[in-house]
């Protein structure tokens, strides 16, 4: 009996540094799942319509990065009426023409996008699109924010997953016409 001892002991050591060895690993996976998940972007989109006063209007979109982490961005797009703005200063250009010039809308326009690989970082918020200022006819205003869409596509500093936020009023009301 007293032979088996030492093998006895040898084979215990072995199945806890096993033991160990698994437990090292299992801690591992998920202290780099919690890591991951603590930098976790999350970009919303805040759709404000406000009237300050009677004359005037304020439309907004506006990105917020709502999550935990920096968003690094890779794809954003901004469509109206389902198609893709290529060039902002052009689309703004033929709107002002079809409707500023008609006294529809008259005020201010701003916009900001985005480029592949800027960053967003946690509580950061940026204007997408803005109009401020005297709305003679609120179809064009109404037509103007349910024309534009916002597409994007964006990362963790980990860039594991692409995580995807769109947009478009027009989508919206169809589903609520179903």
């Amino acid at each position: 009996m007293s032979q088996w001892v030492p093998i006895i002991v040898s084979v215990s050591a072995v199945i806890v540094s096993i033991c160990a060895l698994g437990v090292t690993v299992w801690q591992g996976i998920q202290t780099r799942r919690h890591n991951r998940l603590s930098v976790k972007p999350y970009l919303v989109l805040d759709l404000g319509m406000g009237v300050p006063n009677d004359n005037h209007k304020v439309y907004d979109i506006i990105l917020i990065n709502a999550g935990n982490g920096t968003a690094i961005i890779r794809k954003f797009v901004l469509t109206y009426n389902n198609k893709e703005i290529d060039n902002f200063t052009q689309f703004y250009n033929n709107f002002i023409n079809e409707n500023m010039t008609k006294k529809d809308l008259k005020g201010q326009f701003r916009w900001g996008g985005y480029n592949i690989g800027d960053s967003v970082l946690v509580g950061k918020e940026r204007v997408i699109f803005e109009f401020k200022g005297k709305v003679k006819n609120n179809n064009k205003l109404e037509q103007l924010q349910n024309g534009l869409g916002v597409y994007i596509e964006y990362t963790s500093i980990y860039e594991d997953k692409i995580f995807v936020l769109g947009y478009n009023n027009t989508d919206m009301e169809s589903e609520k016409a179903k």
